[in-house]
């Protein structure tokens, strides 16, 4: 029997949303605070911080596989955990838990600003912030309507995509204090498998608006939902690309170039990135 209804989606993408477009939502649960405790590196987060957006984007991409587990594969949902994995393990294990890092910074962690992915540079220009709202509408509003609304036969392949964009949104909420590297890896890595649901999704949606253009119904609603797909589809896999390889690539990562903010940990070998005992900055 199934207890978790489209309805219950809908009410966590509601909460999602004011969350990611209202800023009094945003303040009311992420209040960033000092931390006390002089032995070990601050973060200058709270545990709210970390655990609103995680809770919001776990249970939404839990949700969404359960309604949707025979279109979603598992290997989709086996690399989003594995990477997670990679990601906190090296953290751990290459970067001394980013204790380098976080020793030499004098302010408290402000993930809203300065300390966002792309160091604050992006997040107040006008260009961005619509690059932003396109992103919420056409790669998870209309999607997650069409999914909704729908027949599953035809619209099960976005479910993946969706999932693994949610796996990304924990991820990047959850690694807020990683050292910068495996910060940045977690979207790079994220949108480049996408890319391989995403074409999924477009071949299907195209193959489907074949089959219909050569039978002999006439179904209104079925033309609506095979187009609509087919457009999100060819949209999803343009937009996911350019941000992959122009934004993430081109604009995104050379910000990190910069060793006075971004540390390099001195390693002890020259081809397994293990750290030297008491391992300071390299400038």
């Amino acid at each position: 029997m199934n207890f978790v209804t489209k309805t219950d989606l809908s009410q966590y993408y509601s909460i999602l949303l004011s969350f990611l477009t209202k800023p009094q939502s945003r303040q009311q649960y992420l209040k960033i605070k000092l931390s006390s405790d002089s032995s070990s590196p601050s973060t200058g987060t709270s545990i709210s911080m970390k655990i609103v957006p995680a809770a919001i984007f776990s249970g939404l991409g839990a949700i969404l596989f359960y309604m949707y587990r025979d279109s979603c594969p598992l290997i989709d949902v086996g690399f989003a955990l594995g990477y997670l994995a990679y990601i906190h393990l090296a953290n751990f294990v290459c970067f001394n838990s980013n204790r380098l890092q976080l020793l030499q910074r004098k302010e408290p962690l402000d993930m809203m600003r300065k300390h966002s992915l792309g160091k604050g540079i992006f997040i107040d220009q006008p260009a961005f912030k619509s690059y932003m709202a396109i992103c919420q509408l056409l790669c998870v509003f209309f999607p997650l309507v069409l999914l909704f609304a729908g027949p599953s036969e035809l619209v099960g392949p976005i479910a993946s995509p969706i999932i693994l964009l949610f796996a990304q949104c924990f991820g990047e909420s959850t690694t807020n204090s990683f050292h910068d590297v495996l910060r940045i890896l977690v979207p790079i890595g994220f949108n480049a498998y996408r890319l391989g649901p995403l074409l999924t999704w477009f071949r299907h949606s195209l193959d489907q608006y074949h089959q219909f253009a050569s039978s002999s119904s006439s179904d209104g609603n079925t033309i609506m939902y095979i187009s609509l797909n087919l457009m999100l589809g060819a949209i999803n896999l343009a937009f996911w690309s350019y941000n992959l390889f122009v934004f993430l690539l081109l604009r995104v990562l050379p910000v990190y170039f910069d060793r006075v903010d971004t540390p390099l940990v001195e390693m002890k070998y020259t081809m397994i990135p293990i750290p030297k005992p008491k391992a300071k900055a390299k400038y």
